[in-house]
């Protein structure tokens, strides 16, 4: 049986922590006096000063590693060009490991390991070698050398950034260098042809180029800048100083053009990407938007950059000629691009789609169809035409004769004039704005809506000219494209200085507010460890200390010499104190062997001893015997040994179990370990393998407690400037804590926690520092009358109407209609409303200077880490012989529905998550979207108050899911919900979906209750743990991630679900081949009633029950797409089928199937109209007078909320695929079961 309670300590988990810091005394004014922040800020500026001349270093070791490779690409181009995507990705990775390999060969003197790269020994040694050798002699080359000698001590600074360097060398490297691959095996093909075709005269290196093996010599990027001249040519402002081989192919080509050959044009050749760390073309001089000022030189830049393009797209030979002849012929409409080409040139989405597939079948009426075959192979190829229309690119030329409007190009061309001429005047408008504006530009909407509307001309010109980007089609010219692509590629790179523009106005006060680590005058910050009480004080610990029900944090100020703070005195404070061991794998094998054993047993005079008395480092005398050595020495410990030199796996255990004994024995006397409770280690035998031996060892390597420490000492340093002391403080951090956060931080230093151990703290606390980055604004000045934002009965007050009750009771300008709607909803409405009573100041915590503490911790610290924590096997063992379930689905009309069923899906309790704690977040999210998508303004937003009820309102969700679940003893159903579904939910911004399973499974891996007592299961000490967190796509502990296919629309009384394959039922006459085919279709009463066989008919899913009759009928409405309303179901067919059958002048008494195939009987009009509704009731989805969303069974005429249909519907999916052992299709299985079911909901 599954219990909740059971799954506690099975994994460690580490997370961090912030809380604020307040100086205290005299702290503020030490961190003034003495520059600290000012020396932060110079401590970072090195760091920026460094990190190019560091890249010079790796540059080197990069070119180094590529100019010694010897690789054979061989195997890699075969896989190439015989398409083998599994091989070539095999072929690749084993490439890559042997240029990491080459890289170890070739690291500079001084360092063996890559790893090393991060250390002092490259810092200050190895890069200030490399910068004295290659650095001529100049001012500049002694600051470089003085700023790498000031780094001494500095390494936790530069370990981020150096190990970022590591990834590059040992990952991006490489492969850089399988991607150039690609455009070079790519390139050979086109080469050899040119070659072969005299289109380029022969040469040594042209030939070169064509080998396979000619690539391990051009891997550095010297050797790529080679092989791109070769391609390219070396140009200057007069033209070409040395003919590439793709300017000797377009002149080839135009030749081929002019003089009309009969002769397939050459392909240009592509230039391969750059190597690492190389400096490429920056789109802006401006990286980052920080002033109105740069908002109006990125800005700039763009336009410039846009005047550019079109200025050569106008030189384009023919481009903009009065006839623009042969031009047509190989100007490419790319796939996929005709609807943007059709709305930009007609304003209609599909004219030019529909044109094309009007053409495709006229060009199919040419074949035959006289047998079945035939015309089964006709209606094949007439359900390909909109797929093909859409996959194929055409030329303007082809555009042109298929859509039957010659002036197709002219029209395209001549919009992108004036899409030009609306970008020249967008930016007129933009710098009129800016100069007339003296709020700046997020004060004034008048210049925001003018660099909005520029930015989006800009937008619109990209997309015109995607319209005709190639994307190496073979209908292009590659004379044309040569210097299309160009002026393309610099043209779409405007959307960076949108995205920068955008980013800086709509930034939050968040994003202005940077947190930065403090080092507090010194890097050693950077590398703190909690105070151990047994050395002196030092600059690089960090202390917290209690007095009474408060906590401080203690560090010295730069310089201070160590200080011993323990004192025997009686005093109301204590300081927290930790011992923590080294790593046992490390520390004992050292201690033990490499320090006694090995000396002992390997000098002459003990050569031949069988024990050695161990009397240093023990409390007493221990005798070792050279077996335990040799065991040692000979690896015969180590389970990856097995098989090596005849080590067996019973003597792998044997000598295993021999060596942990000796260990044991060492704990017991060795001095260091003298600090720490080791009692508890299990036996030898019980240990898998040494390192979970180690492991365990480990759990009780650290000690933590709180020792007595003088307040007024600690005091006097600060008032001395010898110490900076800040009280920790959180809003209820000292009364009854509530939040998560303030819990945790006073259970890690409960006395409970130090006594056993169970939260250990991490080294590296650290001190953050957040400079104020809003000036202080007075919102609401004392005195003001404050709205609630609810009335009595916890019901929202929509915002524009609080807005109007807020002018009105504070005397302000208000119109006439806001008065009067304020004054109604104040008749009908309770609303509280309150005087301030001080100054109210919009984002306060932003207007000040603030200290943050981050410190890291462990759960779960007192198990091994080496736990083997197979817990989806658990979890299902726990579940054979009863299952609870809570299913959570979720849709447009309910955020999330939960249901919790047994085994029997007999459903125990059910909810929809709108309403959280009183507060309905569906309708305050759709109120504030309206707000944002109805204003007529165009303005860039950030919505801060939306973002953070999407945020509140998902832990909310996750949280009342997880007590269900806890309380229930339940496992946890989540749809699977694929990308294209989630982003659906634009109202949202797909937010609350798609953080959604990753918050639920990071709660679940670490569930804990503000009522447990702590220590108990699901306290915040001792978690429950009922997933891994670990993203699996199916089960995640007690978390099942399923399919949500066929529960929706699935009737919960016969399983009927539309499973017809709609795909082929495209042409008029396959939509009345699809009626006739029906056993009986008739008109009844107002009702239009379908009988049909499933056998008759493709269809997605193999089903044992085949006779149906599916109805139009019900007291609902469905959503007519075609009027864009709603039409009610009971009038379709009385007001629009009969109406349309009587003008066709057919008889509808009786069954009509047979008559669909009669177009004097029933009209294509009526066929369409009849399929239409047919299908939308074959969904089942209808919408209620009250507006709520239902499922009707078309079979029955069941009705039942959409959310409990879907809920429940996917509750008894996810029963029977725990009880599925089949081995045919699961969804097919699983609809069978549901329509052999006499299931009532």
């Amino acid at each position: 049986m599954l219990l909740y309670e059971n799954y506690t300590k099975r994994n460690q988990i580490t997370k961090s922590l912030r809380l604020e810091l307040r100086p205290q005394g005299k702290t503020l004014r030490n961190i003034k006096e003495l520059n600290l922040l000012e020396q932060d800020k110079a401590i970072y500026a090195l760091l920026e000063r460094l990190k190019p001349v560091i890249d010079e270093g790796i540059k080197d070791i990069a070119r180094d590693t590529l100019k010694n490779c010897e690789l054979s690409f061989e195997k890699l181009y075969e896989h190439f060009l015989s398409g083998d995507k599994k091989a070539y990705a095999k072929e690749s990775e084993r490439l890559k490991k042997e240029i990491v390999k080459t890289l170890i060969k070739n690291l500079p003197e001084g360092i063996g390991k890559i790893s090393e790269i991060n250390s002092a020994k490259y810092l200050n040694g190895v890069l200030y070698d490399f910068i004295d050798k290659t650095h001529k002699d100049s001012e500049e080359k002694q600051n470089i050398l003085s700023d790498i000698l000031e780094t001494k001590g500095y390494l936790a600074l530069f370990s981020k950034f150096l190990t970022s360097r590591i990834t590059t060398l040992e990952q991006s490297m490489p492969k850089r260098v399988i991607e150039n691959f690609e455009i070079y095996a790519a390139n050979i093909p086109k080469m050899q042809d040119a070659l072969e075709r005299g289109a380029v005269s022969f040469a040594i290196e042209y030939e070169s180029i064509c080998s396979v093996d000619y690539y391990n010599q051009i891997l550095s990027q010297e050797d790529i800048d080679s092989y791109n001249r070769l391609i390219s040519g070396i140009m200057d402002e007069d033209g070409a100083k040395e003919k590439g081989i793709n300017q000797t192919i377009s002149e080839k080509n135009i030749k081929i053009k002019s003089e009309h050959l009969e002769e397939k044009p050459f392909r240009i050749l592509k230039q391969l990407h750059k190597q690492i760390l190389e400096e490429r073309e920056k789109a802006f001089t401006i990286d980052h938007i920080d002033s109105d000022e740069e908002v109006v030189q990125v800005t700039k830049e763009a336009f410039e950059q846009t005047k550019e393009q079109w200025e050569n797209i106008k030189k384009i030979n023919g481009f903009y000629a009065k006839d623009p002849g042969d031009i047509t012929l190989f100007i490419v409409v790319g796939p996929n691009q005709t609807h943007v080409l059709s709305q930009l040139i007609y304003g209609e989405h599909d004219r030019i789609r529909l044109l094309l597939e009007e053409y495709e079948k006229n060009t199919l009426e040419v074949l035959p169809r006289r047998t079945k075959s035939e015309k089964a192979r006709y209606d094949k190829f007439v359900n390909a035409v909109p797929k093909k229309v859409a996959k194929e690119s055409h030329t303007f030329d082809g555009l042109q004769k298929m859509t039957g409007d010659d002036r197709l190009f002219i029209l395209y061309r001549d919009e992108l004039a004036r899409n030009y001429m609306r970008i020249k005047e967008a930016y007129g408008t933009f710098e009129r704005d800016i100069l007339k504006s003296r709020r700046g530009i997020k004060g004034n909407r008048d210049v925001q809506e003018s660099l909005v509307s520029f930015y989006d001309e800009l937008t619109k010109f990209r997309s015109a000219l995607r319209i005709i980007n190639s994307g190496n089609d073979e209908k292009a010219d590659p004379i044309f494209y040569n210097t299309f692509d160009g002026i393309f590629e610099k043209a779409n790179r405007t959307y960076k200085a949108e995205n920068l523009c955008r980013n800086y106005v709509t930034k939050s006060p968040a994003d202005d507010a940077r947190i930065m680590a403090s080092c507090l005058g010194t890097p050693a910050r950077l590398r703190t460890h909690w105070w151990n009480g047994e050395e002196n004080f030092a600059i690089n610990d960090v202390a917290m200390i209690r007095r009474g029900d408060e906590y401080y944090y203690f560090v010295l100020t730069p310089d201070v010499k160590p200080v011993d703070l323990k004192t025997k005195d009686e005093t109301d404070a204590q300081i927290f104190v930790q011992r923590k061991g080294a790593k046992s794998f490390l520390g004992l094998p050292k201690a033990l062997f490499k320090c006694i054993l090995e000396p002992y047993f390997e000098s002459p005079e003990h050569k031949n001893d069988k024990n050695c008395v161990i009397e240093e480092y023990v409390s007493k005398p221990l005798t070792i015997d050279r077996r335990a050595y040799d065991i040692f020495k000979n690896g015969t410990f180590k389970k990856t040994n097995i098989g090596i030199d005849g080590l067996t796996e019973e003597k792998f255990k044997d000598d295993c179990r021999y060596l942990i004994d000796v260990y044991k024995e060492f704990i017991a006397v060795y001095t260091r370990y003298s600090c720490f409770n080791m009692s508890g280690l299990k036996r030898a035998d019980e240990y898998n393998d040494i390192g979970e031996f180690f492991s365990d060892v480990d759990t009780r390597l650290c000690t933590m407690e709180w020792i007595p420490v003088s307040f007024e000492r600690i005091n006097d340093m600060v008032d001395k400037k010898e110490g900076l002391l800040f009280l920790v403080r959180s809003m209820f951090l000292y009364n009854r804590p509530r939040k998560p956060y303030e819990r945790t931080f006073i259970q890690l230093f409960s006395d409970s926690n130090m006594e056993h151990t169970s939260m250990l703290l991490n080294s590296r606390a650290m001190i953050q520092y957040r400079a104020a980055s809003l000036p202080r604004r007075v919102t609401h000045k004392k005195g003001s009358i404050l709205v609630a934002l609810r009335d009595s009965n916890g019901e929202h007050i929509p915002m524009h109407i609080r807005e109007a009750i807020y002018k009105m009771k504070n005397n302000f300008d208000i119109s006439s209609e806001d008065f009067i709607m304020a004054k109604a909803y104040l008749a009908e409405h309770d609303v509280a409303i309150k005087k301030a009573n001080e100054d109210i100041i919009r984002n306060r915590r932003y207007t000040e200077d603030k200290f943050f503490l981050s410190l890291s911790y462990t759960k779960n610290a007192d198990i091994s880490a080496r736990t083997l924590d197979y817990i989806n096997d658990k979890v299902e063992e726990d579940t054979q012989d009863s299952r609870m379930a809570v299913i959570v689905t979720r849709n447009l009309k309910d955020l999330t529905y939960v249901a919790v069923v047994d085994e029997k899906n007999n459903v125990l309790e059910e909810k929809s998550l709108n309403e959280i704690d009183g507060v309905n977040y569906r309708e305050l999210l759709k109120e504030r979207t309206k707000i944002k998508y109805h204003d007529k303004t165009r303005l860039w937003q950030y919505d801060v108050s939306s973002k953070g009820l999407k945020e509140a309102y998902v832990e909310l969700a996750v949280t009342q899911i997880s007590k269900l679940a806890t309380k229930y003893n339940a496992v946890v159903v989540v749809e699977s919900m694929s990308s294209t579904f989630k982003d659906k939910f634009s109202f949202l911004d797909e937010q609350i979906f798609k953080a959604f399973e990753a918050r639920l499974c990071a709660r679940m891996s670490d569930l804990s209750f503000n009522t447990i007592k702590e220590g108990e299961a699901g306290s915040i000490s001792n978690p429950i743990q009922v997933s891994n967190n670990n993203g699996n796509s199916y089960q995640d502990g007690v978390i099942y991630f399923l399919n949500n296919a066929y529960t929706r629309t699935l009737c919960p009384d016969t399983g009927f679900v539309d499973v017809f394959d709609k795909t082929r039922l495209i042409t008029m006459q396959s939509k009345r081949q699809f009626f006739a085919k029906m056993k009986d279709i008739r008109i009844d009463d107002g009702e239009m009633l379908f009988t049909f066989n499933l056998e008759e008919y493709p269809t997605k899913r193999l089903l044992d029950r085949k006779e149906w009759t599916v109805k139009i009928a019900g007291d609902g409405s469905y959503f007519d797409k075609d009027k864009g309303e709603y039409v009610y179901v009971n009038d379709i067919v009385r007001e629009q089928i009969i109406p349309a059958l009587l003008e066709d002048k057919a008889v509808f008494d009786g069954n009509m199937a047979e008559k669909f195939l009669d177009k004097t009987a029933i009209s294509g009009k009526s066929v369409e109209l009849i399929y239409k509704w047919f299908a939308n009731a074959l969904y089942g989805i209808i919408t209620k007078k009250d507006g709520e969303k239902i499922y009707r069974s078309p079979i029955t005429g069941t009705e039942i909320d959409v959310s409990k249909n879907t809920t429940y519907n996917f509750g008894k999916k996810f029963m029977f695929k725990q009880e599925y052992r089949g081995d045919g299709d699961f969804l097919d299985a699983f609809l069978n079961y549901m329509q052999a079911q006499d299931i009532a909901v």
